[in-house]
């Protein structure tokens, strides 16, 4: 309960009226290059159309002239068009669907990284917040210590190595605070180059997260379901490839005979049919099955890698979690053992090197815990991400 405190108080250390998260993903969703491209793609395939034609129109033209044997001279024209019959342009069809179909996945993957890509960033700036506060903290105790004993070598009660130790901490703790303001104002710049916004979100589906889901849905993961339709069109292009090979070749003509030694000119309309005897060899479609070979391939590498990655999440947020448990506990003990450290180094009771000391043990534990409360909502985060849960 108090590390859900903690991490409610560090974040609601920012600026109220930021951006929602929904708002900040749309922003960034409307910079992102890509998607200018996607949709000029997917404009494109809704404007095309597929004929009654399945290729290319033909024109060819004939003459032969007249010869000793008497023969008369004669001209042809004809126009070769290559038929899509029913079947073929039910395929057609498809394919345009599982085009659309791609665009669709497609635009649902880009989402769903570029909303991981903003998670990574809105944590990582909270884990340099959580710094910067804590330098903050510790530069204004380095102040007020060193004006104490600035006051005290003045008395005569302190030595001047003691004020100069105050000094020189203070010039430390000065350093890691403006260092850490830099950071921070690195990680702003970083955010409002992706997204447009100089503001953060205040939170980061911290609500969503209560519940964390166990396994991967590859039938519901943005990325999977992309390859798998990567897959399904590769096999339709397949089976696209295939019916061109076999589908008809309708002609139709005009034939022209000139007249010769009485016997008058004439014209005949020509029409017919061409029918492909034989089909390719299955060795003719080998870049087709090595495609989908591929497609195939590089989803199970993709889910075993994903699979991989929430096991080593999983692992991750159970160690943390230890490490939280162990430290949560000894906060208000640390809290009040520094307390009573600094009254009795006011009180001359114990040396400025121990006092030194005290404070870097105190500082680095703070740290610690500091940093672990946001590890583990940054791990949470990434492992629901992981597992394909749309923003």
């Amino acid at each position: 309960m108090k590390r859900a405190l903690f991490l409610l108080t560090l974040i609601q250390l920012m600026a109220a009226g930021q951006p929602t998260q929904e708002a900040a993903l749309e922003a960034a969703w409307r910079l992102l290059p890509q998607r200018l491209q996607l949709e000029q793609q997917g404009q494109a395939l809704a404007q095309k159309a597929y004929p009654w034609l399945h290729g290319i129109p033909e024109l060819s033209f004939d003459y032969q002239g007249e010869d000793a044997s008497g023969l008369q001279a004669e001209w042809e024209v004809g126009l070769d068009l290559p038929l899509a019959l029913p079947g073929f342009q039910r395929l057609q069809r498809k394919l345009k669907t599982g085009f659309e179909g791609l665009q669709e996945q497609e635009k649902r993957f880009m989402r769903w990284q570029l909303a991981g890509h903003l998670q990574t960033l809105w944590w990582d700036f909270q884990l340099i917040k959580v710094k910067k506060h804590q330098s903050e903290v510790a530069l204004l105790d380095s102040q007020q210590q060193k004006e104490w004993l600035r006051h005290l070598v003045d008395l005569g009660e302190r030595t001047r190595d003691e004020g100069n130790q105050a000094d020189q901490q203070w010039v430390l703790d000065q350093f890691q605070y403006q260092e850490a303001q830099q950071e921070l104002a690195a990680s702003e710049r970083e955010w409002f180059q992706v997204t447009g916004m100089k503001g953060l979100p205040e939170q980061w589906d911290l609500e969503k997260e209560k519940d964390l889901p166990q396994n991967l849905n590859e039938n519901l993961h943005p990325y999977l379901s992309w390859i798998k339709q990567q897959m399904e069109l590769e096999e339709l292009q397949l089976e696209h490839s295939k019916k061109l090979d076999g589908a008809p070749s309708f002609r139709m003509g005009m034939k022209k005979v000139e007249s010769l030694q009485g016997v008058p000119a004439s014209n005949a309309w020509k029409v017919g049919v061409t029918f492909p005897l034989k089909n390719r060899t299955v060795g003719a479609y080998h870049d087709g099955h090595r495609s989908l070979g591929e497609a195939k391939s590089f989803y199970r590498q993709t889910k075993l890698a994903l699979e991989l990655l929430v096991d080593q999440l999983r692992a991750a947020m159970d160690s943390n979690q230890l490490q939280l448990d162990l430290l949560e506990p000894m906060v208000p003990e640390m809290e009040t053992q520094f307390e009573m450290k600094k009254i009795a180094y006011r009180q001359n009771l114990i040396s400025a090197l121990e006092w030194q000391q005290i404070r870097q043990i105190n500082r680095r534990f703070r740290q610690q815990y500091g940093q672990a409360v946001i590890r583990q909502g940054a791990l949470e985060s990434k492992y629901v991400h992981t597992l394909g849960v749309m923003p």
